[in-house]
């Protein structure tokens, strides 16, 4: 079974009746990070086939990246369900483009790529000129809602008798994305249904460390008192303020490498999509095998695409990990020359994100002197957050390849990596 796959008899009383919701209502679901929704949803999706008896190709199971498309695969096999059925909200409006619209998709010549926003209004053109068609599904289930519009759900509720939203308000990290009042008019229902506040995920200094990215007030203070009770905390968040580039590269690998020998789930996450290949390669010449997002469709990278039944650590955006759970996660490149250029409530957003997707430990770096504002701020702030600087920690031991031909290791420059990225 799936690592993160808790099997339905363990779920809480609260999660398992979220699963067995009647299904005569569209239904919303709300919780923070960690509090179960995906587990929730995947557990939903196999009682609603069985109960509503949905034959095979009726039932679908939508999220908003790919990496999540393939962290939901991992568990699919012990549910019974097949992995056609859990596919992105774009992909989906691509087929059905293709099969009622046009054979021939709207591109973009620059990108090399489908135009997606373009591909989204013509579906929901075809749904509006097409009321009566029949619904194409008996269930679709909807993980990550708050980063589709409320065009999306018009156009879901178009296609398929009954629907169920997984959201999260404090993690839309695109401006773009609905309101939860915005879904609930789009789906016809008055509240959500269950919100999911007595399972836990992050242990509290992980908590304690994101709640501090959440404006103060109300809405910080309701994400504590439901994630001080997570699981038991063992070791203090770090910020590492590094001498330089080749510094911060090195104590990274030296950190993973020390997180993998305690058996942990590892994940390496990054502002933007340009820094991931060099992380990697910088990673994979220090001995540290990873694996990284692959676009469907494009040719093979030198690293192997997302596979969460494996332990190597994965790096990738961190718009890729949502919806994700790793033991660490680690935030490096948190420098002013990499992030201020998203804007102070994107980057709040995203490093909300970034950090909850750890049970148990946080690790963030940046060369000092380049270093985000904000990190200061966090470290004055947090007592639960340990800051150290370089020179003030033993030198890591030699990395096994060091020439750049150990295991995992990539020869040659990363120019053009992001091509498959």
């Amino acid at each position: 079974m799936a690592g993160w796959l808790v099997p339905l008899r363990d779920l809480t009383p609260e999660q398992l009746r979220a699963v067995e919701l009647p299904a005569d209502a569209h239904r919303v679901l709300s919780g923070g990070p960690g509090s179960g929704k995906t587990l929730v949803l995947l557990h939903r999706a196999r009682r609603l086939a069985d109960t509503l008896r949905i034959p095979e190709g009726r039932l679908l199971v939508l999220v908003y990246t790919n990496a999540l498309t393939a962290f939901l695969r991992s568990a699919l096999a012990e549910l019974g369900i097949p992995e056609s059925a859990v596919r992105t909200f774009d992909d989906w409006c691509a087929g059905h483009y293709e099969r009622f619209v046009s054979a021939e998709k709207p591109w973009d010549e620059r990108r090399g790529r489908p135009r997606f926003d373009a591909i989204r209004d013509g579906v929901l053109r075809d749904v509006r000129r097409h009321p009566d068609r029949p619904p194409l599904y008996d269930a679709v289930l909807v993980d990550e809602g708050q980063d589709l519009d409320a065009h999306a759900f018009e156009t879901l509720a178009a296609v398929s008798r009954h629907l169920t939203v997984a959201l999260d308000p404090r993690q839309r990290i695109y401006d773009g994305g609905a309101r939860e009042e915005e879904i609930l008019a789009a789906l016809g229902i008055p509240s959500r249904s269950v919100a999911l506040l007595d399972a836990w995920r992050c242990s509290p200094c992980v908590s304690r460390l994101a709640s501090r990215l959440l404006p103060e007030g109300d809405a910080r203070q309701a994400f504590l008192r439901n994630a001080l009770a997570g699981p038991v905390e063992r070791e203090k968040p770090l910020l590492y303020l590094a001498g330089g580039h080749a510094d911060e590269i090195v104590r990274l690998a030296d950190v993973t490498r020390a997180r993998l020998l305690r058996g942990e789930r590892v994940a390496v996450l990054l502002p933007g999509r340009r820094l991931v290949a060099s992380l990697a390669c910088g990673l994979s010449r220090l001995g540290i095998p990873v694996e990284v997002p692959h676009r469907p469709g494009t040719r093979p990278g030198p690293f192997p695409p997302l596979d969460f039944a494996s332990d190597l650590v994965k790096v990738m955006p961190y718009h890729s990990a949502k919806g994700l759970t790793f033991d660490s996660v680690l935030l490096p490149r948190l420098a002013s020359s990499d992030v201020l250029a998203r804007g102070a409530s994107s980057l709040l957003r995203l490093l909300f994100v970034g950090i909850t997707r750890a049970t148990s430990w946080v690790y963030l770096s940046a060369v000092e002197g380049d270093e985000l504002p904000l990190l200061h701020r966090l470290a004055a702030s947090a007592p639960e957050v340990v800051v150290q600087r370089h020179g003030a920690h033993a030198a890591p031991p030699p990395a096994p390849g060091g020439t750049g031909d150990g295991p995992g290791a990539t020869p040659g420059s990363d120019a053009g990596l992001t091509d498959w990225l």
